[in-house]
């Protein structure tokens, strides 16, 4: 099995985990290692970050994250308004924006209609580029950082590989940790009622099976 497998993999665990200052976290990771001119941005006094999660100075690139909990129904229509209201407050607190996007942990789903409807108006009213980066998109940046970089994110590739693995059980897995609640992820010992019968029946060794519990 290929390293970038277990990188996207491995990768792909973390975002489904992750919400809130967790999954900004990852986001500025993957800018920092890509993007020499990237600065991330924390809160500040009553203004807060204005509307500013991070940005790329040279291209005038900005970035607002959200990261709704893991396995919590969060609306739609809430993601939609923040990207609208973070944008007014960029306007208002910072210069040579050319590019906004609204970086959203949707876990794989897809950019619900009323975000990418709002970003479509930001774009019509502003004439500024928008667009939704999704764990999709994020993924396809992650591969594309050095090795070190990698490591540092997701802690390195299992050694002792074994030569198949059944990526539909993966994705079985996959879907069962992005319904899970966020006590599940983030410390509880339940798991799949077969979850110990796929590393047997995958021919992992104890090691990939203690990463993947």
């Amino acid at each position: 099995m290929s390293k970038m497998f277990w990188y996207r993999l491995l990768f792909r665990f973390e975002l489904y985990k992750a919400d809130s200052m967790a999954f900004q976290s990852l986001v500025n990771s993957v800018f920092e290692g890509l993007y020499d001119d990237f600065q991330a941005i924390a809160p500040w006094g009553r203004k807060g970050d204005g509307g500013n999660d991070g940005y790329i100075r040279s291209t005038g690139h900005y970035l607002q994250v959200y990261g709704p909990k893991a396995g919590s129904a969060w609306s739609p229509a809430v993601a939609a308004k923040k990207a609208r209201e973070d944008f007014k407050k960029l306007m208002s607190q910072w210069t040579d924006i050319r590019r906004y996007s609204f970086v959203l942990n949707d876990r794989f789903q897809g950019v619900p209609a009323p975000v990418e409807q709002s970003l479509q108006k930001i774009y019509s009213e502003n004439e500024v580029n928008t667009d939704a980066i999704t764990c999709a998109k994020l993924t396809d940046k992650f591969v594309k950082l050095e090795d070190h970089y990698k490591i540092e994110i997701v802690g390195g590739i299992p050694s002792g590989q074994p030569e198949f693995i059944d990526k539909r059980a993966m994705g079985e897995l996959l879907e069962h940790l992005a319904d899970k609640s966020v006590d599940l992820l983030s410390g509880s010992k339940g798991l799949a009622p077969d979850f110990e019968k796929k590393i047997d029946f995958n021919g992992l060794s104890e090691q990939v099976g203690a990463r993947l519990r």
